[in-house]
């Protein structure tokens, strides 16, 4: 079903003129997105008045799977449009789910009192969004009760704001994102304790069952690999962080490494960088004033819960820094099913010239957290373009040689 409707109840299926329809998750954007490439011969544009008051409901399956994508979005704006021979003419229509204009049409200025962060981000989708509570997919408890002001922010930006302050025992980095089952607030820890949805290797599709294909990869590109500087910017491996405590007028420090995460769970379970000391003896993990942040506290005062800013914050800012080291980018024939936040397994060979079967990276073929999904529908063929991201690498890294004369001839130099 691809079915537009107007808001003065004019409805019209476009399925026989859509030309290509795209589909996007990303775990990093509140809701899902998408356009559809038309081509007209009837001026739906002008019959129905286009103009942004319009819904678009989407119903999306594959043969004999019976799981489809059913959505109603909103849409929001034309583009791209081009005339043809005649009367044809070309155009595409973007859509998102109605919350995103709902939260560019309001804001969000309330006082909490001693609750935790999930309450906040539940009272705002359903007070604020009025959220339909069939679209809540999975809701993960935190720790904590905050005191907090919102300052009219529109809901988007403060479910934005809310989310650095999440966490809960060793669940450090929390997300909130929209994908074919509903909304979603939950953890980086929670996503990768689930099990594998499937696991990937670069292959050619030899028969045209998409049963048979589920699990190869028609294209592969690194897309980000390691960056040291943008890692120790980010507090990827160590921070500071100082607190002032304005009530009792003193300050507190806290250095970070996140070494200490490693106890946590992570996706291949070793960290991405070796503890190599530099000529002024420091590793990537020692130093600590790559990234120092200055933070004023209350948490002094009797009469309000303390924030323990230091319990969130260099956690977080290391796991989403890590999550981000390694991003890799696949096209898979289309599936439905997958989803953001799904776990999956990647193959990745090792590009040299093989004798026999072709060995694999050791370091890269792991498991991986679905970032972003991009459905992408052309007539009768779809494709699944995933963006895939990894914290950690598969096997350790090698340890620096401490008493090499030629390793410590060049640190030196």
């Amino acid at each position: 079903q691809l079915t537009i409707i107007t808001s003065s109840g004019q409805t019209i299926d476009v399925r026989n003129i859509m030309l290509e329809l795209d589909l996007y998750e990303d775990i990093f954007a509140p809701v899902m997105t998408g356009s559809v490439r038309l081509g007209d011969a009837g001026d739906i544009i002008s019959s129905l008045s286009l103009h942004g008051n319009e819904f678009l409901l989407l119903n999306i399956d594959k043969p004999t799977l019976n799981k489809p994508i059913i959505k109603t979005f909103r849409i929001y704006k034309i583009s791209d449009r081009e005339f043809g021979t005649a009367s044809l003419q070309n155009y595409t229509l973007w859509f998102c789910s109605e919350e995103l204009l709902l939260s560019s049409q309001s804001t969000v200025g309330k006082s909490y009192k001693g609750i935790r962060i999930d309450q906040m981000v539940n009272d705002i989708l359903m007070n604020k969004l009025k959220t339909d509570p069939a679209k809540i997919a999975l809701f993960t408890q935190t720790a904590g009760n905050f005191d907090l002001i919102i300052p009219r922010m529109q809901p988007f930006q403060a479910i934005e704001w809310l989310l650095p302050k999440s966490y809960n025992n060793n669940q450090n980095l929390f997300l909130f994102f929209e994908n074919r089952d509903g909304y979603n607030f939950t953890s980086f820890e929670n996503r990768i304790s689930l099990p594998t949805y499937q696991i990937y290797s670069r292959s050619v599709k030899t028969t045209s069952e998409p049963e048979e294909n589920i699990n190869s990869v028609n294209y592969i590109k690194v897309v980000e690999d390691f960056n040291m500087l943008k890692a120790m910017r980010s507090g990827e491996f160590s921070s500071s962080l100082l607190i002032f405590d304005i009530v009792n007028r003193k300050y507190n420090s806290f250095n970070f490494n996140a070494a200490s995460l490693a106890n946590n769970a992570t996706l291949n379970g070793n960290l991405p960088a070796n503890e190599m000391q530099n000529r002024l003896g420091q590793s990537v993990y020692t130093v600590n004033e790559n990234l120092v942040k200055f933070i004023i506290s209350k948490d002094g005062d009797p009469t309000t819960n303390p924030a323990l800013i230091h319990n969130w914050l260099p956690q977080t800012a290391a796991r989403l820094a890590q999550l981000q080291s390694f991003k890799v980018v696949i096209t898979i024939p289309g599936d439905i099913l997958i989803k953001v936040g799904a776990v999956v397994g990647l193959i990745i060979q090792k590009m040299e010239t093989q004798t026999q079967a072709a060995a694999n990276d050791p370091l890269r073929t792991g498991r991986y957290l679905v970032s972003s999904v991009h459905h992408k529908f052309i007539l009768t063929i779809s494709t699944t373009i995933l963006e895939l991201l990894s914290d950690t690498v598969s096997v350790a890294l090698p340890a620096p040689i401490t008493n090499s004369p030629t390793l410590q001839q060049v640190i030196k130099s």
